[in-house]
C-alpha cells in the first residue's frame, strides 16, 4: 500500500494500519510529534507490542510524506519517500484490509491512497543474503587490523562477528579504523542500493563498505557508540580520505536499518528512513558490498540485500482531454501558482496545495518515460543537462507545416562528429521570424507567435 499523509498545523501521531480484522488485531506504523517517535505496533487480542521503535524521529508539520508498506508473508518492509525505513518479520497476522490513523490530530491530511499487488517491489533484487551455508566459503574475509582476529560465522539465522581485532590508534582520531571486512558480491556492480540490518552488543565500530575494490580502494559507512561518531570515508590509492562526519553513534543491542544508495558520483546514507550522508564523489563507480567491524565483537547482522534502481513515480495524471498536435504539457515539481498557462501548454503540479515540492531529477540527467495504465511505455527519452549540449552552426530546412526538416552544415564549417551511441538536438523554431527574415511569414497557435522548443534523439546504427 502507498499513502500521502501530511501533518498541518497540530501536534499529534498520525500513520496508517494494515492487515485489519477487527479493534483487537491488525499492524500499524505510526509518526508521533509529541513526543517524537515513529513505531510499528502489533495488536494481537488487544494486546499491543513494539515491533519497531525510533524514538529520535517524529515528522516534521507542513509536509507531505510518502509511506508505502511492502508485505511479503511474514515480512513487513515500511518506506518513507523511497527510502527503507523499517524491515520486520512477523507471521501473527496474515490477511487484513487497510486504514487510515490519527491520534490526538484534527490536521492530518491524507491525498491519497494506493494498493498495489504482493509482487510490488520498489527495486529490482541483485542480492539477499540467505544466512546458510559456511560462512567463509561465502564471503571474502580480509583481516587488516594488526593485533587480535576476527570470527565470522553463520549462527540462529544471523551473520555473527565476535573477534577482537583491530589497529592504528584508539582514539576518534583514528580514520581508517584498520579491522576486519567481510565482502561478497559481483566486482561490476555500479548503481544500487545497498540496505543491510544490523545491531552491535559491543560499543566499537561498525558498518559496511560498498563499491569494494580491495582494501585500498572502496567506500566506507561506520558508526561509533564509544566515540560518538558516524562516519563516511574513501579509500582510494590505499590512502583514507574523510568525506563527511556527524557526532551520533548508536544504542547497544538495538537493530538499524542502514540503506547506501550509490547511483553515478551520488553517495546517499540513511539510517531507519533518515538521511545521514548526502554526497558527491566519483572515484570508485564499481565494486562490491561487505561488512565492517573495528574492535567490536558483538556485531550481528540479520539482513543485507543488493538492489538496482526501480523507476520511481514522479506524477500520475488524471484523465486528461485529448489536445491539439504540439500541445506542450510542462510538470512542475512545486504546487499550483494560480498562474495561467501560456496558450498551447498545459501545467501539471507533482506537490499539493501547502506543499513546498522537491526536486527529484539529477543534476547530471535523468531517464524519464510515460506508461499508460497497464504500465506499457509509450515514451521514453534520457534528458540531459544543458552543460551536455554544444552550439553548432547548422541550418535547418523546415517543412512548413512542421512535419519534417533536414539539417544541413553551414559552408566551412566541419560537421559536428556524434561520438556517443545516442546523442540529443534542441531546436529552436522561431515561428516570428521577421527580423532575420522580414519576408518571412508569422506563424501563430493559439495567437502564440512564440519561439517553439523541440529535442530530437538520434541513434547511431
Amino acid at each position: 500500500m502507498r499513502v500521502r499523509l501530511g501533518s498541518f498545523g497540530s501536534a499529534g501521531a498520525m500513520g496508517v494500519i494494515f492487515r485489519y480484522t477487527d479493534r483487537q488485531n491488525y499492524y500499524r506504523f505510526s509518526m508521533s510529534d509529541t513526543p517524537r517517535a515513529r513505531r510499528l505496533v502489533k495488536v494481537v487480542a488487544g494486546v499491543a507490542t513494539t515491533l519497531w521503535e525510533d524514538a529520535n524521529h517524529g515528522y516534521e508539520d507542513g509536509r507531505y510524506y510518502e509511506c508505502v508498506i511492502a508485505l511479503r508473508g511474514a515480512r513487513l518492509q515500511g518506506y518513507l519517500d523511497g527510502v527503507p525505513v523499517f524491515d520486520v518479520e512477523d507471521d501473527d497476522l496474515t490477511t487484513g484490509r487497510i486504514g487510515l490513523y490519527a491520534w490526538k490530530h484534527d490536521r492530518v491530511r491524507f491525498p491519497r491512497v494506493e494498493v498495489y499487488p504482493t509482487l510490488f517491489s520498489l527495486g529490482v533484487p541483485v542480492f539477499e543474503e540467505p544466512f546458510a551455508g559456511v560462512f567463509a566459503s561465502e564471503w571474502e574475509i580480509h583481516d587488516v587490523g594488526p593485533y587480535g582476529g576476527s570470527l565470522w560465522e553463520y549462527r540462529d539465522g544471523m551473520i555473527h562477528q565476535t573477534g577482537n581485532i583491530w589497529g592504528g590508534g584508539t582514539t576518534a582520531a583514528n580514520v581508517a579504523t584498520p579491522g576486519t571486512h567481510a565482502v561478497r558480491g559481483d566486482a561490476t556492480w555500479t548503481d544500487y542500493r545497498l540496505t543491510v540490518v544490523l545491531a552491535s552488543d559491543d560499543n566499537d565500530e561498525v558498518g559496511v563498505v560498498f563499491r569494494y575494490v580491495d582494501e585500498g580502494n572502496h567506500y566506507r559507512f561506520s558508526m561509533s557508540r564509544q566515540w560518538g561518531v558516524r562516519r563516511l570515508v574513501r579509500f582510494a590509492g590505499g590512502v583514507v580520505q574523510l568525506i563527511r562526519e556527524v557526532a551520533a553513534g548508536y544504542v547497544m543491542g538495538r537493530y538499524y536499518l542502514v540503506t547506501i544508495d550509490a547511483f553515478g558520483d551520488r553517495l546517499q546514507v540513511s539510517i531507519d528512513g533518515e538521511r545521514v550522508f548526502d554526497e558527491r564523489d566519483a572515484t570508485h563507480p564499481t565494486g562490491r558490498v561487505g561488512l565492517h567491524c573495528w574492535s567490536n565483537t558483538g556485531l550481528r547482522v540479520s539482513r543485507l540485500r543488493v538492489e538496482r534502481g526501480s523507476w520511481g513515480l514522479i506524477h500520475q495524471f488524471a484523465r486528461e482531454r485529448v489536445q491539439p498536435d504540439g500541445t506542450v504539457v510542462r510538470l512542475h515539481s512545486g504546487a499550483p501558482d494560480g498562474a495561467p498557462a501560456p496558450p498551447g501548454m498545459l501545467r501539471r503540479f507533482t506537490a499539493l496545495a501547502a506543499e513546498a515540492g522537491e526536486t527529484r531529477l539529477r543534476d547530471d540527467g535523468a531517464r524519464l518515460r510515460v506508461v499508460d495504465r497497464e504500465n506499457r511505455v509509450v515514451s521514453s527519452r534520457q534528458q540531459l543537462p544543458d552543460a551536455a549540449f554544444t552550439d553548432c552552426p547548422l541550418r535547418l530546412l523546415r517543412r512548413a507545416d512542421g512535419t519534417a526538416f533536414f539539417v544541413l552544415v553551414t559552408d566551412g564549417v566541419a560537421p559536428p562528429r556524434l561520438t556517443d551511441p545516442t546523442a540529443q538536438l534542441t531546436l529552436t523554431y522561431r515561428r516570428d521570424n521577421v527580423v532575420v527574415d522580414p519576408q518571412s511569414p508569422v506563424q501563430s497557435r493559439g495567437g502564440d507567435t512564440s519561439d517553439q522548443v523541440a529535442a530530437v534523439v538520434l541513434r547511431r546504427g
